[in-house]
């Protein structure tokens, strides 16, 4: 994993509630040491062989653009239960031309994951929708998807808290050497882990910069500055 993946480690930033074991998470031994100016933590995914960033108690205004959204308040993984986890949030709706593409209304900010999760059903439809096919009919390709490169393709629109949240072709497509990749990928979350959800990861995440405030336990979004792609940075 570690040499394919080309990264030193990993550093998880979830909520108490996902420790294996109940170990204290680095999260939480940053906020009791009292040594953070804020208990809040923002990322930026950088590209073109430039650096990402991972601050530690604020935000660096050089890396976003405009204002940060209203909080966006974290919820339980499973409602009732008291417990959190991941950072996840109420989802409005995900919408392509106007037009609703799912009845999920749960999803989780995380930049361990690379790509952009959503119910496999959702999937299907955005996948015929944007022009994407898989590279081939068999395990495991058939969850790999391509895209024309120079085909025009819609937008996805997802509302959070109010507001919507953009990203065009250009945001969930990778262009590797003249072919793109859908940055999609169906995943199925079941109920007993707080599904089903989706998983806005590393394509939602390049567009938009996340402060995540453990204090209020809320998130906040503002447009990342251009030139945001892939880090190495996994949480």
């Amino acid at each position: 994993m570690w040499r394919v993946g080309k990264l030193d480690g990993i550093c998880g930033m979830g909520w108490d509630d996902i420790s294996v074991d109940g170990v204290e998470t680095p999260l939480r031994a940053l906020v009791r040491s009292k040594k953070l100016e804020q208990n809040v933590f923002a990322f930026y995914l950088a590209g073109g062989g430039a650096s990402g960033e991972l601050v530690l108690g604020g935000v660096d205004p050089n890396h976003y653009t405009g204002e940060f959204s209203d909080g966006i308040p974290v919820v339980e993984m499973v409602k009732g239960t008291g417990k959190y986890g991941y950072w996840a949030l109420d989802m409005d709706d995900m919408k392509v031309e106007g037009e609703s593409f799912t009845s999920v209304r749960k999803a989780i900010v995380d930049s361990g994951t690379s790509l952009l999760a959503v119910a496999k059903a959702d999937f299907d439809k955005l996948a015929a929708k944007v022009g994407a096919k898989p590279v081939l009919p068999i395990p495991p390709f058939n969850r790999e998807y391509m895209m024309n490169c120079t085909a025009d393709a819609p937008d996805l629109d997802f509302s959070i808290g109010g507001k919507t949240y953009t990203l065009t072709k250009e945001d969930y497509s990778l262009n590797q050497g003249g072919q793109c990749m859908f940055a999609l990928t169906p995943m199925d979350i079941p109920v007993q882990s707080g599904g089903p959800l989706y998983i806005l990861g590393d394509v939602f995440m390049r567009k938009y910069y996340v402060k995540f405030d453990v204090d209020k336990k809320e998130m906040r979004f503002a447009l990342a500055k251009k030139g945001a792609a892939v880090n190495e940075i996994v949480v």
